[in-house]
């Protein structure tokens, strides 16, 4: 993925994020080379005889993630039918527009 400049357009960056990079490709490339560093370490944890989880456990994340992700759909099922986002607290649905 490429960062790109565009006329007119100063930056979409995340409130609170750090400032935004001067060369957004060279901040990207260093981000995924940290990535990797961190799963070589990860990957030598592993052959050090860290222990991967069982059969079991793996089991029972799966579940929680189905879970988790039955709650949200049976949420915006019933609350926001037809509409762009489901709005938790107030319990409906909006459009925004964005199309």
């Amino acid at each position: 993925t490429r960062a790109m400049r565009k006329s007119g357009v100063r930056a979409c960056w995340p409130p609170g994020h750090q400032a935004i990079p001067a060369n957004p490709d060279q901040a990207l490339h260093e981000e995924a080379s940290r990535h990797a560093q961190r799963l070589a370490q990860y990957d030598a944890g592993a052959a050090a005889g860290a222990v991967a989880p069982d059969a079991a456990t793996l089991r029972q994340r799966a579940e929680a993630i189905r879970a988790a992700v039955r709650h949200a759909w049976q949420g915006y099922r019933k609350l926001a039918w037809g509409r762009d986002e489901l709005v938790p607290i107030a319990g409906k649905g909006v459009d925004k527009k964005f199309n």
